[in-house]
């Protein structure tokens, strides 16, 4: 066990065969699995194809900088850009949507065998190069099944990109404090620029760690773990050009922080817009005496203070770390935490390896403080916004938490190795690997067979069926007014991508059609309506509800067709209408 990585050999195939892995539980059904495309993935991939098609998204605009307008939510243009390669080569449909963030999932396994190493490496001193392939080979495995990944990779979610890229940044930079490579900081410094233009909250988390990353550049510490400021003309020089590379990069991004749609999207999402912490304040004041330490601790700001608080630290509770993850079921099964359960014990091992590293090893500290700082910052974005803790929005901080389970499971073999024989070693690191493996059969065997169906209408199943049996009664009636109810989400979007309708024809009739809020309520001779209360006679397309509200409403109505979900149960109904309404109606 203890020279099984002695061959280069021996390595590159666990190399390989984890990249094989990691390729099959990203690839595998990932077209229906998840069972189908959810409406911010339509609009990635319809507008894309838009791009692809005539070089405008489907209102018109010319080749998007900063962002698509989309549904009126303004979605970063990095990923819209990313799946144009793709539709390029498999055309319009589920798998070039789900392509980059698949691609962008395996180059995070990859980043993370590298970047194991890289940091065991600085911790421990004295590592042997079998140590440091192990390292890296258990951190490409954490990461190759983990669940918090694996959701984020297999379907089309930008923040997965922008994490791969903002990982790719980090890591470039680590390795120019190691080896002095400076130019690799161009590369950092454009990975990073390019992780703002794909996902809203990496706009404050790259600048931030990147500058970490350049900053750290110009500080050494010595033997007693005291930091001073390298020799400035050495080492500010190589650090000015990829900085002001990097600021040119993302200039047209400051040019655009006044936009109005960039403040609507912040003060939409933010924890604090709903004026809830002014509302208790104003309560407890109502209960208090009228003095100056009353205001003090009632004041607003204390309770706005107690909410940010609150929403960072849920994001470490054990509940969504290792039990039950994101309340909603597009970021997380519910099977398991963010992490697996059996995480937890090499997630503690990994972080007392990592503090009895900074009090021993004072030159690993550099290093430590990035991790902390990245830590803290990614986790910002989502403590600032409603609806946590959030999975997705702190995926950037995935690798940390990951690299803390792989240091865990290294520091358990390192200390093993010193301390028993060859036989107790290997006894206990299968043991370790049976039950980690177990748990994760178990959760695949869940997200593979319970998931789908139990999440159906999470992620709007049954449109692409439905627009096909729509798609065919419009081409025997053409004359027939279809009304579409808007009950589930964007039935517009689903329309165009799964009849493949040419952008051209979308953004000849954008200027002249309604909208809410940039979404189309129009085209052709279908109408895309609240509720069947809108509806008049022809053929209607709605919910079981709906339909039955359509009974009780019209005196001739005909059921034509139905769209069941995975569990046998009808998600719209194709009805007739032939008749005005009845008279008490």
């Amino acid at each position: 066990m203890k020279n099984l990585l002695a061959s280069r050999r021996v390595f590159f195939l666990f190399f390989i065969l984890i990249i094989g892995l990691a390729s099959f539980l990203r690839l595998y059904k990932l077209a229906s699995l998840p069972p189908s495309l959810y409406w911010d993935e339509l609009s990635l991939g319809y507008d894309a194809y838009s791009i692809l098609q005539t070089g405008k998204d489907h209102h018109g605009n010319p080749w998007p900088l900063i962002s698509f307008t989309s549904y009126g939510d303004y979605k970063p243009s990095g990923y819209f850009y990313a799946i144009v390669p793709f539709m390029a080569v498999f055309g319009l449909n589920e798998w070039s949507v789900r392509l980059p963030s698949a691609v962008a999932g395996i180059f995070i396994v990859v980043g993370m065998g590298v970047f194991t190493r890289t940091i065991a490496h600085k911790i421990w001193q004295g590592l042997s190069i079998n140590d440091l392939r192990l390292a890296q080979l258990i951190g490409m495995a954490v990461a190759s099944i983990s669940p918090w990944l694996l959701q984020f990779s297999r379907a089309g979610w930008e923040v997965n990109v922008a994490t791969a890229l903002l990982f790719w940044a980090v890591l470039l930079g680590i390795q120019t404090h190691h080896k002095q490579r400076y130019l690799l900081l161009f590369f950092s410094a454009t990975f990073a620029a390019l992780s703002m233009y794909t996902y809203h909250a990496t706009r404050l988390v790259a600048p931030l760690v990147l500058l970490a990353v350049f900053l750290l550049q110009l500080l050494e510490s010595d033997e007693n773990g005291k930091w001073r400021l390298k020799y400035l003309q050495k080492s500010l020089v190589p650090l000015l050009l990829p900085g002001l590379f990097f600021i040119l990069l993302v200039s047209p991004l400051l040019f655009s922080l006044s936009d109005p749609t960039t403040q609507q999207r912040f003060a939409e999402t933010s924890l604090l817009s709903d004026g809830e912490y002014v509302r208790q304040s104003n309560a407890q004041r109502e209960l208090a005496p009228d003095n100056f330490i009353s205001r003090l601790f009632t004041h607003r700001y204390l309770f706005a203070s107690q909410q940010l608080v609150g929403s960072f630290l849920s994001h470490f509770s054990a509940d969504f770390l290792f039990i039950s993850g994101d309340q909603n079921l597009r970021h997380s099964t519910g099977y398991t935490g963010v992490l697996m359960i059996t995480d937890s014990i090499w997630l503690l091992l990994g972080i007392g390896a990592v503090g009895l590293a900074s009090l021993k090893q004072p030159r690993s500290r550099k290093v430590i403080l990035l991790l902390l700082f990245w830590l803290c910052v990614g986790v910002v974005p989502a403590a600032l916004t409603k609806a946590t803790p959030h999975a997705l929005r702190i995926l950037p901080t995935a690798p940390i938490f990951l690299l803390l389970v792989s240091l865990g499971f290294l520091q358990l073999y390192l200390w093993l190795k010193k301390h028993s024989s060859n036989t107790v070693l290997t006894a206990v690191l299968v043991l370790a690997v049976i039950g980690t493996t177990g748990y994760w059969f178990s959760y695949w065997r869940y997200y593979t067979k319970v998931y789908p169906s139990l999440t159906a209408n999470q992620w709007q199943y049954g449109y692409k069926e439905m627009v096909t049996k729509v798609e065919a009664l419009r081409q025997q009636e053409k004359a027939t007014p279809f009304f579409i109810t808007r009950e589930q989400g964007r039935p517009a979007m689903n329309y165009w991508f799964y009849t493949q309708t040419p952008p051209a024809v979308v953004q000849s009739v954008a200027a002249n059609t309604a909208k809410d809020q940039g979404e189309f309520l129009a085209f052709e001779n279908i109408e895309f309506i609240n509720t069947v209360s809108e509806a008049k006679p022809g053929i209607v397309v709605s919910s079981v509800d709906g339909f039955e509200q359509l009974s009780g409403r019209f005196s001739s109505v005909e059921k034509l067709d139905e769209v069941k979900d995975l569990r046998g149960q009808p998600v719209w109904v194709l009805s007739r209408v032939t008749f005005d309404p009845q008279p008490n109606q």
